[in-house]
């Protein structure tokens, strides 16, 4: 891949196919009004955050706080543009897909955010059902597909509620919220329905040069000094001081996919995401 901005950053994309899994169709739904919302949302300095869990920090995309859902859009559409489509592995995911009159192909988004990508898989499937899931319910969603809701849940507990529910299920930049990352590798298992496949993405919060080398980060005033590596670098130990496994997550769920019995053909591949100017004759209007 070309490169034009010497300081790029890792994103990382895995999958990996259940063998096997429980036993249950339960599910649940909730709407969501008024009197819940405030339920859900607590304000910190005049922002939204989630009211679940204390581990994710970020504000809460709601309908308080329209920057934090269009940085989530943001999010969505560089990686699509990044990988050139709502998902990798486009073969498997299609055949873990197929139509089934029996038993419909049902897609699950953890941690949906502006559940843009829950929406668009639901209009590329219309066949299939897609349940998008978060801390908080997203706003701003106009002309929602049919085969589309969204339920509110804590992805860092059990689920049982969810096993063998699921053909797909997507996890995409999670890992910042989760306070054991391995354990839900294993709930995931449990959710996925036999032939089913899990999508687990991330950002590695460290910047390379155009060599793919690591940056390394070294005091202010240092020749080589990044403001973005250091807050990066802060961010990281934030994030771990509130009990979060992002800093681990992505160096291991490899090896935690490849130990779990119940996947078979984990896969996985890394794409440099420029930070600045982006590689000329992408498409900027997003």
């Amino acid at each position: 891949m070309d490169i034009d901005d010497p300081h790029p950053s890792f994103a990382s994309s895995s999958s990996s196919t259940l063998s096997d899994s429980g036993q249950t169709d339960a599910r649940s739904v909730y709407s969501i009004g008024s009197s819940l919302d405030r339920q859900l949302i607590r304000e910190i300095s005049g922002r939204p955050f989630n009211a679940l869990c204390d581990t994710y920090m970020l504000p809460a995309a709601s309908i308080a706080d329209f920057d934090e859902h269009n940085r989530l859009d943001l999010q969505h559409h560089i990686l699509y543009i990044s990988i050139d489509s709502l998902y990798a592995f486009p073969d498997r995911v299609r055949r873990a897909l197929a139509p089934n009159d029996d038993i419909p192909p049902v897609i699950i988004d953890l941690g949906t955010g502006s559940g843009r990508w829950a929406v668009s898989m639901a209009e590329e499937f219309p066949y299939a059902e897609v349940v998008g899931l978060d801390l908080v319910p997203p706003v701003d969603i106009t002309d929602m597909p049919l085969n589309c809701r969204f339920e509110i849940d804590d992805a860092n507990l059990p689920m049982p509620h969810y096993t063998n529910c699921f053909n797909v299920v997507h996890c995409r930049s999670l890992e910042v919220g989760i306070k054991d990352f391995e354990r839900l590798i294993y709930e995931i298992a449990l959710m996925l329905r036999i032939g089913g496949i899990a999508l687990i993405s991330g950002g590695e919060m460290q910047l390379y040069g155009e060599d793919q080398k690591v940056l390394p980060t070294v005091p202010v005033g240092t020749p080589g000094f990044s403001w973005t590596n250091f807050y990066l670098q802060a961010l990281l130990k934030a994030h771990e001081h509130r009990g979060s496994t992002s800093g681990e997550a992505k160096v291991s769920w490899n090896k935690w996919l490849a130990n779990n019995p119940n996947f078979e053909r984990t896969e996985s591949f890394d794409i440099l995401i420029p930070i600045g100017p982006w590689q000329k004759g992408l498409d900027l209007s997003i």
